[in-house]
């Protein structure tokens, strides 16, 4: 019993909501979180809008089947749009319109994947159902792109049939006719035309138009999905340069550390020789460099060097004997008298 009381509430909820000609794509049952949804159009034209400043659920990827009546075409007319991306950056949310094929899982045709800011857009579906594939990211995918409130989004969906028939009233293109209920309403119906005749002056000036739906207030609140809003950049920079600062203090510990532990002694204070060789650049030269590159350039002054007293001798300027004054020419060498003197 609970069971079937549960269906018909379904089946009433989905009667409820498909008979409506302003349909809220935030709603789970127009377009659900992930899966698809089935949407009949009867006698009446779908508005379908999205508001980035309501409470919603995101990420979000839904498709939408939209049927229309036997022998009716659908004309698809984007009013305003804007969807975060476009350009180089590529988009981050998305829309994309196909027309539903005979094959099942198969499209052939259908449009480009679209975001950004677009206004006037205008499509045709001259026979079978109308496939909208919309795609909607997380409040705020990266850093630097914008958040969810921005988007936007208002698509109307008329319908029409290929021939005249008594309730129906013909726009400019040819072989368009949607119901007379649908001109000077207020709304765009006839969206290929050159000058929308629904809404032509020459036509509403004369008849009273009917006043226009009230479209539901959206509920503004504020947006608590991951990223938030736009970050504080000042507060940003304090962060990234009080980081900094303790990186620069946790890696000078690491090298003190470093050096206790592996006995290297510090460093003492610079000696004067040193100090007196250090460059305009701040760099120090070498001693041992300095005083081969002194030496090579200006020389050793003789008079410079220091010798102690042992190493300070008379020189004499006596020459030696010669040999021939020693041992004359007659001399004879006596062995006998050299054996008996050393007895």
């Amino acid at each position: 019993m609970l069971r079937v009381w549960s269906v018909n509430c379904i089946l009433l909820l989905q009667g409820l909501v498909l008979a409506q000609d302003l349909l809220n794509l935030a709603h789970p049952d127009i377009c659900p979180l992930s899966g698809s949804q089935q949407i009949n159009i009867t006698d009446t034209y779908l508005s379908l809008y999205l508001d980035g400043r309501e409470e919603q659920t995101l990420p979000r990827k839904c498709t939408m089947h939209l049927s229309a009546p036997l022998n009716h075409g659908l004309m698809v007319y984007i009013e305003d749009m804007y969807l975060r991306g476009g350009g180089e950056q590529g988009c981050v949310d998305t829309v994309q319109f196909g027309v539903e094929d005979k094959i099942p899982f198969v499209t052939f045709k259908k449009t480009k994947k679209l975001c950004g800011a677009l206004t006037d857009w205008t499509w045709d579906v001259e026979d079978g159902g109308l496939i909208i594939w919309l795609n909607l990211e997380k409040n705020r995918p990266q850093y630097h792109r914008e958040t969810f409130p921005v988007v936007k989004l208002k698509i109307v969906i008329t319908q029409y049939k290929k021939h005249q028939e008594e309730r129906y009233e013909s726009c400019s293109t040819k072989h368009r006719f949607i119901p007379k209920q649908f001109f000077c309403d207020g709304e765009i119906n006839c969206p290929l035309d050159p000058g929308p005749r629904d809404e032509s002056p020459d036509i509403c000036m004369s008849t009273t138009v009917p006043p226009t739906q009230p479209s539901p207030s959206p509920t503004i609140t504020e947006y608590t999905e991951e990223g938030g809003h736009d970050e504080d950049l000042r507060l940003k920079q304090i962060i990234i340069i009080v980081s900094l600062g303790v990186l620069v203090i946790l890696a000078y510990c690491v090298v003190v550390c470093v050096r206790q532990w592996s006995g290297v002694p510090e460093s003492s204070s610079p000696r004067r020789s040193d100090c007196q060789s250090i460059r305009l650049s701040g760099l120090p030269i070498s001693e041992n460099r300095e005083s081969r590159r002194s030496g090579t350039e200006r020389g050793v002054e003789l008079s410079t060097i220091q010798r102690t007293p042992e190493e300070i001798r008379p020189v004499s300027h006596t020459p030696p004997p010669a040999y021939d004054d020693i041992f004359p020419k007659e001399y004879v060498y006596n062995i006998n008298a050299t054996n008996s003197s050393s007895e």
